[in-house]
């Protein structure tokens, strides 16, 4: 089946029209070879043409050039428009800018008038030990990209994402806290691994990772050893965010109809996943207190991302304890607390869980001047906190004139 002249399957991403506004290229990835080609499609119909094979989107500049990313490298090659056809081998453009290997995103685009704009590789950051009154009290790991560091439950070891810059995608390490920090890596593969959650017992660690479709939950032992599917792939993109002392794990899954949905996969029975809030809106960020009454998440129902609670496992009234806007609610180990990321700094509101939902006013903790980019909270009450360089959540783009001039 032929949607404009684009196959309906495997799904087309990134069109980018051609000069003539009628022609285009555009991507899509193959399930059977396990790589991207470029084509070029029409809004007359007809049968696509491939172009080339081509890890990123790709557009095209005057006088004839097509632009992509590979290994976080924007290059350029030459391109016969009239001909339709690739001439000569890729010359680099820029050394390093952001990029995302396994969708094929690349912040880039190009002016047919000379002008480049993209946005340069995003900086390292570094894990340290906080305490409440945002005090650096040690170093956990050196500086590399860091995303997701979650402590186990007894508080020894990290699992923390660790991004490649050349592909964007991350792996998982496995760091020995009561060791001095030796650490390991947990998965290795070219797939993107994201989101980790310990099970109860410390042994097993969940995550979302792509394989030859969106994200969807896998796990694995702390010895490395066979990654197992948890949940077959929904077309969605699913997160872990939390995992019971049941055994149940909380996640989010994307549908098309009802957004980010907070689901729940159960520990026994018929193991068929269940949504615990589905809107038109979006509901992310999902946590557990740790008596197993309370739900914490983050939801856009008013408007802004604010962080509510509610009773669980019997889904109660929503009580929203964020004032201006919330991401990544964690519970205090005491469960008299909880806290969020507001604006770059960490919040803390005073919770009442006995009988019905009490919540104070949000106080700040800390608003780290390198850039709180996420965090987790110790069993002792100190923050594992994973700090950027200055301006690191701030987007940058950089602008060239001429870029062409660069090529000679």
């Amino acid at each position: 089946m032929l949607i404009g002249g684009v196959p309906s399957s495997p799904t087309p991403l990134w069109p980018h029209f051609l000069p003539d506004g009628k022609q285009f290229l555009y991507n899509s990835f193959s399930l059977e070879r396990g790589d991207y080609q470029v084509w070029i499609g029409s809004i007359a119909g007809g049968e696509p043409r491939t172009l080339m094979p081509a890890p990123s989107r790709v557009e095209y500049a005057s006088p004839g050039y097509v632009l992509f990313v590979r290994e976080g490298a924007l290059l350029a090659q030459r391109f016969n428009l009239s001909e339709q056809r690739l001439e000569g081998t890729p010359v680099q453009v820029v050394g390093q800018m952001e990029y995302f290997a396994p969708s094929g995103f690349a912040p880039f685009s190009v002016s047919q008038n000379g002008v480049l704009a993209y946005q340069p590789r995003g900086n390292s950051s570094r894990l340290v030990w906080m305490d409440r009154n945002g005090r650096e009290t040690g170093t956990v790991m050196p500086l590399a990209a860091y995303q997701y560091p979650r402590l186990s439950p007894d508080g020894k070891k990290l699992v923390v994402g660790k991004v490649d810059p050349r592909s964007g995608s991350a792996d998982l390490y496995l760091t020995d806290l009561a060791s001095g920090g030796t650490s390991v890596p947990l998965t290795s593969n070219p797939n993107h691994e994201y989101s980790p959650v310990w099970s109860p017992d410390g042994r097993t660690v969940a995550f979302a990772m792509n394989d030859n479709a969106p994200p969807f939950l896998h796990k694995v032992g702390l010895d490395g050893g066979v990654i197992e599917t948890l949940i077959a792939p929904s077309g969605g993109v699913q997160t872990a965010t939390d995992w019971l002392k049941d055994g149940s794990i909380l996640y989010q899954d994307v549908d098309h109809v009802t957004n980010t949905d907070l689901m729940l996969l159960p520990a026994g029975g018929d193991r068929k996943p269940r949504k615990l809030l589905a809107t038109r809106f979006n509901e992310m960020h999902g946590t557990i207190s740790a008596d197993g009454h309370w739900l914490a998440y983050v939801t856009d129902d008013s408007g802004q991302q604010q962080v509510y609670v509610r009773s669980f496992p019997q889904m109660g009234a929503a009580r929203r304890v964020s004032i201006n806007g919330g991401l990544w609610p964690r519970w205090a180990p005491d469960g008299r607390e909880l806290y969020f990321m507001e604006r770059g700094r960490l919040m803390a509101v005073t919770v009442r869980t006995s009988g019905e939902l009490e919540a104070g006013t949000p106080i700040v903790l800390f608003q780290p001047s390198a850039g709180l980019v996420d965090y987790d909270v110790a069993a002792d009450g100190r923050f594992l906190v994973n700090l950027g360089k200055a301006g690191f959540n701030a987007t940058k783009l950089n602008v060239v004139m001429n870029w062409e001039a660069g090529l000679k």
